[in-house]
C-alpha cells in the first residue's frame, strides 16, 4: 500500500520491504530477480505522482513474465477519509488460473465424451430415419418416372420409427393418391383433348367451306380438305402469308389487278381485326374461282394474337344467281330486251357524254305498234307475247352493237343511236325499221300485219335530264300517230308548244266538269216537207272563262283520249232529256218533238249504258220515243258485234238511232244491213257543194233512198 505521495504504508512482503523515493519506488537489492516488476510499478507511479492523485482513475491491470511465469499486477487508486493510497497487487497468473485450467480441461472431456454418445445415439438415430427417408426418395423416384402404384406401395412399406416420419409418410403417402388421381384425371382430359383434336380435325374436314390456320407469323398450319380442294394442293403450303399471294393468284373481282396483301382478312386479323370480303377472284389454271372470306384472330389470356383462322368458300352459285338477279332487274322478262331502268342510267351517260364532248350526238327513236291491242284481243296475249319476241330479236339485229334496244311495257320500244354523225342517221334507222316491219309476220299458225308509228328526238347537250327525252320522243310518237301512223315524225319546238297546249287543256277541262262550265246549244231539226221543227239536237259548248268559246273540235279529241267523255256525255243526256221534259210540260205542241244525242265511241264500250239510259229518262220522266242516239259510222269498227246488240236494246225501249256523219266511216254495207238504225244524216262535206245533177247531189239522192228502207 502506498501513499499518494509515494511513500509506502504497508507490505505483505516483510523480507524484501518495497522503498519509495523521490525517483520512484524499488525494492531490496535482495530482490534484483524482480527488477522489471519494480521497474513497472516504478513507472506507473512516478506517473502518477507527476499527474496527480486524481488522474489515476481506474484500476490498472497488467500481464507481464517473471522468470518465464507470467505475472499479474493490478494497481488500484483509493481514496477515503482522505486518505488517498495505491494498493498494488502481484501475483503469479498461476495461483488464481489453476483452478480455471483445471475447469477448462474437465469441461474439455465432458464434452468430448457428450460428443461421443452423441455420435453413438445419431448413429442408432439415422439408421432408422435415413431408411424411411430413402424409401421415400426411392417412392419419389417412382413417381417421377410415372410408376405411381409402385412408389405408392414403397410408402405404405415404410416403418413409422418416429412420429416425426410417420406423419412425413403419411403426408407423402396423400400426396401420392392425390398425385395418382390427379394423373389419372390428366390421362382421362388427355385422352379426351386428343378424341376432341380428332373429332375438331374431323368437323373441319367435313365443313362444306374451306378452313386454314396461321400462326403469328402468318405461316399455314391447318388446312381443310375442303381448302386442299379450292385451293388446288395436297400439302399444306410452308410458306408466310406474304408467299401465298405467289402459289394462289388472287384479284379483284372483274378486274386484273393483284389483290393487296395487306388487306386480305388473313393479314387483317394478325392485326387483331376481324374481316370479311366477297371480291376475290382466285385464278386456278383451269377456271376462275370466286371467293367469299372471312378472317378472325385468337388472342391468349394476355390479348396478343396467337392464332387467325380464315374461312373461304366458292361462291360461284350465288354470284350466278346475283348476276341473274341483276340481269333481270335490267332486262324485260319477256323479251330479254334492256328494261327502262337501264335505258334511263345509258341516256344518262348519253347526255353527260353530250355535255363533255362537244363532238359527240346521239338519238332515241320511241317505237309503238299500231292496232296492237286488236291483234291481244282477236288472237289472244299469247300469241301478242310471241310477236312482242319476234320483234324484239328483230330490232336486235338491226341496231348495231354501241346501240341499245329497250322494252318499256307493252307494245312500247325505245332505241338509243349512239355516235351517230347528223339527224339524218336517225331518220334513216326509222326508215329501216318501218321498212321491217312492213308485210305481214307469221307467229305459230298466224300470219299478222304489222306497222309501227316512230317518234325521233335528236339529243344535245341542251339536254339534262332523261325525262325530257323520253317526254318530247313521246310527243313526237304522237304526233306520228296523228298522223296517220306507219311513219316517223322528229321532234320539234312546236310539238312540246302542242304537247303543252294538250296537257293544259286536259287540266281546264276537268275544271269545266267540276265546275259545270258547259252549256247546251240546241240546233232545230226541220222536215223539209212541212217546214216544221220536229226536234232539236243538243250540241255541247264550252265557254272558258279565260279563253272564252272552246269549240268542240278543240276539245271534244281530248275528251275522248283522257276518258272524260264518258262524263261528259252523261251530262249532256241528262240535261237534254230533263229540258226536252221541261219543254214538253210547258207547251202542248212539243208533245211530238224528239231530242238527239250524241254518243262517243267509249259509251258504247259500257256495259252499263242501257242501264244508265234507263234511269236517266226515269228521272227526268221522259218517253223513251223522244229520245234519239246519235253515233257515227266510225265507231263500228271496234267490236262491231256488241255495238249492234247494244242498240238492239236501246231500240227495244223506244229510243231512236242514227248514223252520224254516214258516207266517211269506214263500215260496209252488210253492217249498215244488220245495224237497229233509224236514219242516216250525211255528212255535210255531200250537202254543203251539192247541185243539181252534180256527182254529191246523186250521192245525197242515193243516201237519202238507201235511209228510206230502214224505216
Amino acid at each position: 500500500i502506498i501513499e499518494a505521495s509515494g511513500d509506502l504504508v504497508g507490505s505483505s512482503d516483510g523480507d524484501n520491504p518495497v522503498v519509495v523515493d523521490g525517483e520512484g519506488v524499488s525494492r531490496l537489492p535482495a530482490v534484483e530477480s524482480e527488477s522489471e516488476l519494480i521497474r513497472a510499478s516504478a513507472a506507473y507511479l512516478n506517473a502518477a505522482l507527476d499527474g496527480g492523485f486524481s488522474s489515476v482513475n481506474a484500476p490498472l491491470q497488467l500481464n507481464f513474465k517473471l522468470d518465464g511465469d507470467r505475472q499479474f499486477l493490478q494497481i488500484t487508486p483509493i481514496e477515503a477519509d482522505g486518505l488517498r493510497w495505491f494498493v498494488v497487487v502481484v501475483a503469479p497468473e498461476s495461483d488464481f488460473m489453476e483452478q480455471i485450467y483445471a475447469n477448462t480441461r474437465n469441461t474439455i472431456w465432458l464434452c468430448l465424451g457428450a460428443f461421443a454418445l452423441a455420435t453413438g445415439v445419431s448413429i442408432v438415430t439415422a439408421r432408422r430415419i435415413t431408411n424411411p427417408l430413402l424409401q421415400l426418395n426411392q417412392a419419389a423416384k417412382d413417381i417421377a418416372r410415372g410408376n405411381l402404384d409402385r412408389g405408392k406401395d414403397r410408402v405404405g412399406a415404410i416403418s413409422t420409427y418416429t412420429r416425426e416420419v410417420g406423419e412425413l409418410a403419411d403426408s407423402f403417402s396423400q400426396m401420392t393418391q392425390q398425385l395418382q388421381s390427379s394423373f389419372g384425371q390428366l390421362r382421362n382430359l388427355n385422352a379426351e383433348l386428343a378424341s376432341s383434336e380428332s373429332r375438331l380435325q374431323q368437323f373441319l374436314d367435313a365443313l362444306p367451306v374451306g378452313a386454314s390456320v396461321y400462326d403469328a407469323t402468318g405461316q399455314m398450319t391447318y388446312l381443310n380438305q375442303v381448302g386442299k380442294q379450292l385451293l388446288g394442293v395436297r400439302d399444306i403450303p410452308n410458306t408466310g402469308v406474304e408467299q401465298l399471294a405467289e402459289i394462289f393468284p388472287v384479284y379483284r373481282a372483274g378486274t386484273q389487278v393483284p389483290y393487296p396483301i395487306a388487306e386480305m382478312p388473313i393479314a387483317r386479323s394478325l392485326q387483331e381485326k376481324t374481316t370479311y370480303i366477297d371480291d376475290v377472284e382466285l385464278h386456278r389454271a383451269d377456271r376462275v374461282v370466286p371467293l367469299e372470306v372471312w378472317g378472325a384472330p385468337i388472342v391468349d389470356e394476355q390479348g396478343q394474337v396467337i392464332f387467325a383462322i380464315a374461312a373461304f368458300q366458292d361462291i360461284s352459285d350465288r354470284k350466278q344467281v346475283e348476276a341473274q338477279l341483276i340481269h333481270n332487274a335490267l332486262h324485260d322478262t319477256l323479251t330479254q330486251l334492256p328494261n327502262r331502268s337501264l335505258l334511263m342510267n345509258r341516256l344518262e351517260l348519253a347526255i353527260q357524254r353530250a355535255q363533255q364532248f362537244e363532238d359527240y350526238q346521239f338519238a332515241v327513236l320511241f317505237l309503238d305498234l299500231d292496232q296492237f291491242k286488236i291483234i291481244n284481243d282477236s288472237l289472244g296475249h299469247l300469241v301478242g307475247d310471241q310477236l312482242l319476241i319476234h320483234l324484239a330479236h328483230r330490232l336486235q339485229t338491226i341496231v348495231r352493237p354501241i346501240d341499245l334496244a329497250a322494252r318499256l311495257g307493252g307494245d312500247e320500244f325505245v332505241i338509243l343511236l349512239e355516235a351517230v354523225a347528223d339527224i339524218q342517221a336517225a331518220i334513216q334507222m326509222a326508215e329501216r325499221i318501218l321498212a321491217e316491219f312492213e308485210g305481214t309476220t307469221q307467229v305459230d299458225d298466224h300470219i299478222i300485219f304489222v306497222t309501227t308509228s316512230i317518234g325521233i328526238v335528236w339529243g344535245t347537250s341542251a339536254y339534262t335530264e332523261a325525262a325530257d327525252l323520253m317526254r318530247d320522243a313521246d310527243i313526237a310518237l304522237y304526233r306520228a300517230k296523228a298522223q296517220g301512223r306507219a311513219r316517223y315524225e322528229v321532234f320539234n319546238a312546236d310539238m312540246h308548244i302542242q304537247a303543252v297546249k294538250r296537257m293544259t287543256l286536259e287540266h281546264d277541262l276537268r275544271l269545266a266538269i267540276d265546275q259545270q262550265q258547259f252549256a247546251l246549244h240546241y240546233q232545230p231539226i226541220v222536215d223539209l216537207n212541212s217546214r216544221q221543227v220536229v226536234g232539236f239536237e243538243a250540241l255541247m259548248r264550252w265557254q272558258h272563262p279565260a279563253r272564252g268559246f272552246v269549240s268542240p273540235a278543240d276539245f271534244i279529241p281530248v275528251a275522248e283520249e283522257t276518258g272524260l267523255i264518258l262524263a261528259i256525255s252523261r251530262w249532256v243526256l241528262e240535261a237534254a232529256c230533263a229540258q226536252l221534259a221541261s219543254w214538253q210540260q210547258r207547251f202542248s205542241a212539243a208533245q211530238t218533238l224528239r231530242v238527239s244525242v250524241n254518243l262517243s265511241g267509249k259509251d258504247l264500250l259500257q256495259t252499263t249504258l242501257v242501264e244508265t239510259i234507263q234511269q236517266t229518262l226515269a228521272q227526268t220522266q221522259l218517253r223513251a220515243s223522244s229520245l234519239t242516239l246519235e253515233i257515227t259510222e266510225s265507231m263500228l269498227i271496234n267490236d262491231v258485234e256488241t255495238t249492234i246488240e247494244r242498240l238492239r236494246q236501246l231500240r227495244k225501249l223506244g229510243i231512236s238511232i242514227s248514223i252520224d256523219d254516214f258516207g266517211t266511216g269506214y263500215s260496209s254495207l252488210s253492217y249498215l244491213y244488220n245495224l237497229p238504225a233509224n236514219s242516216l244524216k250525211i255528212d255535210q262535206s255531200f250537202v254543203g257543194t251539192m247541185q243539181p245533177g252534180n256527182k254529191n247531189y246523186k250521192i245525197v239522192q242515193a243516201v237519202v233512198a238507201l235511209s228510206d228502207q230502214l224505216q
